[in-house]
């Protein structure tokens, strides 16, 4: 079973927070009262997908990820969004077309994430990628 992670991306306050369920009850976690107040907000944090990039990098939700289609099926380097869909409940990969690579299209999703995948960046800190999203890299 993955490990409950999430990441809070906060711009007002130029912070990167992650924490876990656990985190937001105890007294000692430092940042709680930050990470409650722009949770009641209305603000989501993103999930950890319970993977790391191939250079050991945590992926989230709201990651921009290269993927290297190398001798996949993609064929080129490309840049994804990482998603959740709730339709097919699965993480995916996401351009901004619409196209998704799903990773339970791969029988060992592991193996394609670790030798494949690169964060580069997230929605937040770095829009400016999204718009490059349907290019090739």
């Amino acid at each position: 079973m993955k490990e409950l992670k999430f990441r809070a991306i906060i711009l007002e306050r130029n912070a990167i927070f992650y924490f876990t369920p656990k985190d937001l009850i105890q007294d000692k976690f430092s940042n709680r009262e930050i990470l409650w107040k722009w949770l009641e907000e209305g603000n989501q944090p993103d999930l950890f997908i319970g993977a790391k990039d191939k250079n050991g990098r945590e992926i989230y939700e709201g990651d921009i990820v290269l993927i290297d289609g190398g001798d996949s099926f993609l064929g080129i380097k490309q840049q994804y969004v990482v998603r959740y869909d709730s339709i097919n409940a699965s993480y995916c990969f996401e351009t901004n077309n619409g196209d998704k690579i799903y990773l339970t299209n791969f029988g060992n999703p592991d193996f394609f994430i670790k030798n494949k995948v690169e964060v580069i960046g997230n929605i937040y800190e770095n829009p400016e990628l999204i718009v490059l999203l349907s290019n090739d890299a």
